[in-house]
């Protein structure tokens, strides 16, 4: 039963992987389901068996694929506060840059910041309180990283300026 339970979950995570990588390439309203069949070794049945329609397909590729990687976990948060200033500058990568690196690794995207930017704004538009979401996750960020690198600088640190200035230059290379 368990093997069982393992081959499903990994039926779920190819078929979210493959719709992903389309929807990120392209524009979800107009991939058809056919499309999403294309290429890939599910049926339509096995696509819709983890999820209702196409709507949710989106949201649970967002949930599972997209935030994850956007959102900064727990392991990260207790190795970032144990590094210096100048080790913390030289590993760490803002969400936008960990989700363009995962969609330039694992999805082997041509222009990941482009692609990144492709998946926020269809997100903005088919994800019920995706900006609030986003928008929380930065704060919280932001939160922790003036909690970890103010306390040990010389002069006070602008981690938002410093969000506001890479993700400008993420936006410029995606052009």
């Amino acid at each position: 039963m368990k093997k069982n339970r393992v081959r499903t979950e990994l039926n779920k995570l190819e078929i979210l992987k493959h719709c992903y990588r389309m929807m990120a390439l392209g524009t979800w309203d107009a991939i058809s389901v056919a499309d999403l069949e294309a290429g890939m070794s599910k049926t339509r049945g096995a696509i819709f068996y983890f999820n209702k329609n196409k709507a949710e397909l989106f949201i649970n590729m967002i949930d599972e694929l997209f935030l994850p990687i956007f959102k900064l976990n727990e392991l990260d948060k207790k190795r970032y506060s144990q590094c210096g200033v100048e080790l913390f500058f030289s590993v760490y990568k803002i969400p936008f840059e960990r989700v363009a690196d995962d969609l330039r690794i694992n999805y082997k995207v041509p222009n990941p910041c482009q692609t990144m930017f492709n998946i926020i704004v269809q997100a903005q538009k088919l994800y019920p309180g995706f900006g609030e979401i986003i928008k929380a996750e930065v704060n919280r960020e932001i939160t922790f990283l003036n909690g970890i690198l103010n306390p040990r600088s010389e002069k006070r640190f602008d981690v938002a300026q410093f969000y506001r200035r890479t993700v400008g230059y993420m936006f410029l290379e995606s052009i």
